[in-house]
């Protein structure tokens, strides 16, 4: 039976035999010595991480530890210092051209993975517009146009936004910018975004003040950014025990705010006639409608949906690890801007039907009432004067 270590890579605890920590202790050496101390623990940390990522991926519950096949796998999709030169691959690639061709393309393929990211080199207020356009390969400007219209669809593009904002994890290391824009992680590209790195600092130090016009521009969104740095900085330090204090009262408010919309939305659904719903309007002729129905049921998801998020940060306030997938976030992203269109365009027909037969309801009313019949009439006192007879002389009386 093979020895078995346990390490700690990148903050991942993992069980490994000791041949392939001795083979990944020394690729992880070599690395060391190969790079100047400018840019070593850069690359060292961009390289574990990356590292217990594929780790993760090899492990379960059937296969606990890592072997040395699990290290020469890793190792080949990052690529060894000896390969950034070119030089060992020219040596395999002449030795058994087919064979290393096609572990190459292999390699390359296992790792070139496109993530969702913030790009916080290209950011205006947190880079989300600039990590979308990454992703999907298009210009940042034209997303950043769609979010702005958004603005003035009811308020979507500022939700949508700040939803993001929670959901998307910034891209902090060279490989997790070369994973926003889809590009394989290995050595040698890591190597060449940090190098792109620091030409972009110097060149930034070199330049002058970007103009009074782009400081106005900017001015608001730095406001903003600001003010949700001191946010998160107040939250950070607040500690386990007030943070858990106040994950709970989010959680309680999350849960009654769905307890209530789910009652109204079925009170207003299956029973519109209800005396809990204080209104004149004759919503119960309307609720058998598909239209009634249909915006029932997207005024339910436009509530309920923004409460879903708010138990999920409770969640993540208490267990101090962020509980938002990303999928399932855009999932219900989607689903919620749906459900307010809908619920908007639904209520765009039937408030002016509804309306309608309101008023025409009363008129009906009103009509009855002025026309009872006499023996429904109230008793009233009448009082009638009738004038005198205008005065005449006396008629003559004719005999024969």
């Amino acid at each position: 039976m093979e020895k078995t270590l346990s390490i700690t890579i990148s903050n991942q605890f993992f069980n490994i035999e000791e041949d392939a920590y001795e083979s990944l202790a020394k690729y992880l050496e070599d690395i060391r010595a190969h790079y100047g101390s400018e840019e070593r623990e850069e690359i060292l940390s961009d390289i574990e991480s990356s590292i217990a990522e594929k780790f993760l991926e090899k492990v379960s519950d059937k296969k606990k530890f890592i072997n040395q096949g699990d290290v020469e796998a890793v190792i080949a999709v990052l690529g060894r210092v000896d390969e950034i030169d070119g030089d060992s691959k020219e040596k395999d690639a002449e030795a058994n051209p087919n064979n290393f061709e096609a572990n190459s393309e292999a390699s390359e393929e296992n790792y070139r993975q496109k993530r969702l990211y913030r790009d916080e080199e290209d950011v205006i207020v947190a880079g989300v517009c600039s990590g979308i356009a990454a992703y999907f390969s298009i210009d940042a400007v034209i997303v950043r146009i769609i979010f702005f219209l958004l603005i003035f669809a009811n308020g979507i593009g500022i939700v949508a936004y700040i939803v993001l904002w929670i959901v998307m994890p910034p891209a902090k290391t060279p490989a997790q910018r070369l994973l926003m824009r889809g590009q394989p992680v290995n050595l040698k590209k890591i190597e060449e975004k940090i190098k792109e790195k620091s030409i972009k600092i110097r060149e930034e130090l070199k330049k002058k003040d970007p103009g009074l016009l782009k400081n106005l521009v900017a001015f608001p969104f730095k406001i903003i950014e600001a003010i949700v740095t001191f946010i998160k900085n107040i939250v950070r330090s607040l500690g386990p025990i007030i943070a858990f204090l106040i994950g709970l009262s989010v959680i309680a408010l999350a849960i009654c705010g769905i307890i209530g919309i789910s009652f109204a939305s079925g009170v207003f659904l299956f029973h519109a006639d209800s005396p809990l719903i204080n209104t004149n309007m004759p919503l119960e002729e309307f609720a058998k409608t598909s239209e009634y129905i249909v915006t029932a049921v997207a005024f339910y998801l436009t509530g309920l949906i923004p409460l879903i998020f708010l138990l999920l940060f409770g969640i993540s306030c208490i267990r101090r690890k962020n509980s938002f997938k990303l999928a399932s976030s855009l999932f219900f992203l989607v689903v919620w801007i749906a459900a307010t269109v809908v619920f908007g365009l639904g209520l765009f027909d039937l408030v002016p039907r509804i309306q309608e037969k309101y008023e025409s309801e009363r008129i009906l009313e009103n009509n009855e009432l002025n026309f009872l019949p006499i023996s429904e009439l109230p008793d009233l006192p009448i009082d009638i004067q009738i004038p005198p007879l205008p005065s005449t002389s006396t008629p003559e009386i004719l005999t024969d």
